[in-house]
């Protein structure tokens, strides 16, 4: 029985991680890309606004800054574990890159954007050597309370 209920906890975290990604990354980098760029000036017609490309990239920022911080929260309360990181961050800059370079063709930004995809390679690495370290220090001091 122990089996079976590790199994559907294991299926719930790893159906946690896509719906908490969906609603603190994509819905609100979404919602951004929809209201503030160029590409759906078309929705607003006249009420569309031009922002400039810096003020852009602070929101760009404050952004990443705002989903590292949710997600740190998540992991710091144990809701959910490291590695989410390795899915929300690139997700999150990727979107923000979109975000940044609406004025671009379409071939261009293309060619800016897959670079960023690869960045979460880099990303991942390194929350898995971040998750090797807490769980080899979690070991550590098991093995001393079990002396």
């Amino acid at each position: 029985m122990k089996k079976n209920n590790q199994n559907v906890n294991s299926i719930s975290k790893s159906f946690i991680k896509p719906v908490f990604t969906f609603f603190v990354v994509v819905i609100p980098a979404l919602i951004l890309w929809i209201f503030f760029s160029k590409d759906f000036k078309f929705l607003w017609k006249d009420n569309y606004i031009d922002i400039s490309w810096w003020i852009k990239f602070a929101i760009s920022l404050a952004f990443i800054i705002f989903t590292f911080s949710i997600t740190l929260l998540f992991v710091y309360f144990n809701l959910l574990d490291i590695s989410i990181f390795s899915f929300s961050l690139p997700v999150s800059i990727c979107f923000m890159v979109i975000f940044l370079s609406d004025s671009l063709e379409p071939w261009v930004r293309l060619l800016i954007i897959v670079p960023f995809i690869f960045l979460s390679i880099p990303i991942i690495i390194f929350v898995k050597k971040i998750e090797f370290k807490f769980k080899r220090k979690k070991e550590l001091i098991k093995n001393k309370l079990k002396k």
